[in-house]
C-alpha cells in the first residue's frame, strides 16, 4: 500500500481517509501532534480497560495520570489547532506549565 492507494479493510481505510484530508490542510507539525496525541490516548485508554478486566482499581495518582490520558483532551486540542488554522508554537505547547499540568500529577501514562 502507498499513501495513495486505499487499503482495502473498511476502518483501515477510513483512517486512510481522515489522514489523507487532514495533510491536505495541516501543517506537518499539527498533523504530529494529532498522531501522538492519539497514540497516547489509546494507550492510557487500553491501560484503563484493562484495570477493569482485572477489577483493578489504581492508586488515586495513578488513576489520575491514567484518566488525563484517557480523557481525549491532548486529541481534541490538536484537532483545534487543525480546524482554526493556528499552530501553537512548540516554546508554549511544551512549557512545563502546559506539560506538567496539576503538580501531583504524573502527565503520562506510565503503566
Amino acid at each position: 500500500m502507498t499513501a495513495s492507494t486505499p487499503p482495502a479493510e473498511p476502518f483501515t481505510k477510513a483512517l486512510h481517509d481522515i489522514m489523507t484530508r487532514m495533510r491536505a490542510c495541516a501543517t506537518p507539525t499539527q498533523v504530529q501532534r494529532f498522531i501522538d496525541a492519539h497514540r497516547h490516548w489509546l494507550y492510557c485508554v487500553a491501560w484503563q480497560i484493562g484495570n477493569r478486566a482485572r477489577d483493578r482499581m489504581p492508586a488515586v495518582d495513578e488513576y489520575l495520570a491514567m484518566r488525563l490520558g484517557s480523557a481525549g483532551g491532548p486529541p481534541t486540542i490538536a484537532l483545534l489547532e487543525i480546524a482554526h488554522g493556528k499552530e501553537v508554537p512548540a516554546t508554549e505547547r511544551d512549557s512545563p506549565a502546559c506539560v506538567r499540568g496539576p503538580a501531583s500529577v504524573t502527565p503520562r501514562c506510565s503503566g
